[in-house]
């Protein structure tokens, strides 16, 4: 049932994405690398993932507008965990997330070639897989994360929307 409803949710901003131009707003695609890791685990460092989606928003104003985003997200960690025979071994834990960043947009500056733009708001996250090496730990992961996210500037011309940004972003973990 959850991922027919974020495969619809899914569709529907694609969707959303190409009528946007129409309706005044602008929309396009994001994609980077995305550096997770977990704070409440000792001897954890840092998993280089990707993450990637489509936005889509719409100035209500010259100074303040709206952005939704559907975002493919991978996070984790490395962890040392205890080896058979004692010590240490290294092992990678894998979680995939669909999230929906939904952003209240500042524009610093706005012309028709250059947007200099402060973004922050919410972030919904749907783990989608979790798997330690080669392990499915998906029963013993939360399925709902609930965060906060800040990203900035955007740049808009005649051949669309672009994002260069550092996008910063806190989750924490809903315990049910």
């Amino acid at each position: 049932m959850k991922r027919t409803l974020l495969t619809l949710s899914a569709i529907a901003l694609v969707a959303f994405a190409a009528t946007a131009n129409a309706a005044g707003m602008y929309g396009g695609i994001k994609a980077g690398a995305n550096f997770a890791n977990v704070s409440d685990v000792d001897n954890s460092s840092m998993r280089t993932g990707f993450q990637g989606g489509l936005f889509v928003g719409k100035d209500v104003s010259p100074q303040f507008g709206f952005r939704v985003e559907g975002l493919y997200v991978q996070k984790g960690a490395k962890v040392d965990v205890p080896a058979i025979g004692g010590g240490t071994t290294e092992a990678t834990y894998k979680l995939d997330y669909i999230e929906f960043p939904i952003l209240f947009v500042y524009n610093l500056s706005n012309s028709e070639t250059m947007g200099f733009n402060i973004f922050a708001g919410p972030t919904l996250g749907f783990n989608m897989s979790a798997k330690a090496e080669d392990t499915d730990v998906k029963d013993d992961t939360e399925s709902f994360e609930f965060g906060a996210a800040a990203d900035t500037l955007t740049v808009r011309g005649d051949r669309g929307t672009h994002s260069w940004a550092r996008a910063y972003e806190y989750s924490r973990v809903s315990r049910g």
